[in-house]
């Protein structure tokens, strides 16, 4: 089997979608999850995870068999919000944590941005945030394997903070060193929700 043609995350199920001679569209293979965020590798691995008490990261080849599964997270409540793979050997979680996962906790809920290898080894991990409720929603990989991290803080996290809750973006290499970041909003309301780069390496 080729790399799939289309994967879809519905209701805690992961359809593999194909090609068919008559240019129709068949379920290849399903399998349940759970999962909150999924994404697909160059070589078509699948990594799938998911959290709410600890988080839960796993890679599945291409048929749908899972290869192996980490778990990770603090005696408090830890979430993923996104996934990202980058095709040179890297896998990255982005998501929240009420304990100290990567860092001492700053307030409520931190943010935080971890690196794992494609044989679920944790390369590391980047905790941030303020003493109100900060997370981590989006990230997205560019061409030259740089990192980018889109989320949400209640206070001065990367600038001013501006309204009640703000937006805030940041990159990093891919050795997880913070290369620059930023925070934005309005008097009122903004939220990130998640983020694409283009073949161009514009962020959105």
């Amino acid at each position: 089997m080729n790399k799939p043609a289309f994967l879809l995350l519905i209701w805690g199920f992961v359809l593999v979608v194909g090609s068919t001679a008559a240019d129709g569209q068949v379920i290849e293979w399903m399998l349940p999850t759970g999962s909150q965020t999924i994404t697909v590798d160059t070589d078509g691995s699948i990594y799938k995870a998911s959290g709410g008490n600890d988080v839960h990261f796993a890679r599945c080849d291409s048929v749908g068999a899972v290869q192996w599964v980490e778990e990770f997270g603090t005696a408090y409540n830890d979430g993923v919000r996104g996934i990202a793979a980058d095709g040179l050997g890297g896998v990255y979680l982005s998501g929240y944590t009420y304990g100290s996962l990567g860092g001492t906790n700053k307030g409520m809920s931190d943010g935080y941005l971890a690196k794992y290898a494609t044989d679920g080894t944790q390369n590391w991990i980047r905790q941030f945030g303020t003493t109100d409720s900060d997370d981590c929603v989006g990230v997205a990989v560019d061409s030259l394997g740089s990192v980018y991290v889109c989320g949400n803080a209640k206070d001065s996290l990367f600038g001013p903070h501006l309204g009640y809750t703000d937006v805030f973006l940041a990159k990093y290499s891919s050795s997880g060193v913070k290369l620059w970041a930023t925070q934005f909003g309005t008097a009122n309301c903004e939220y990130a929700r998640n983020m694409v780069i283009d073949e161009q390496d514009c962020t959105f």
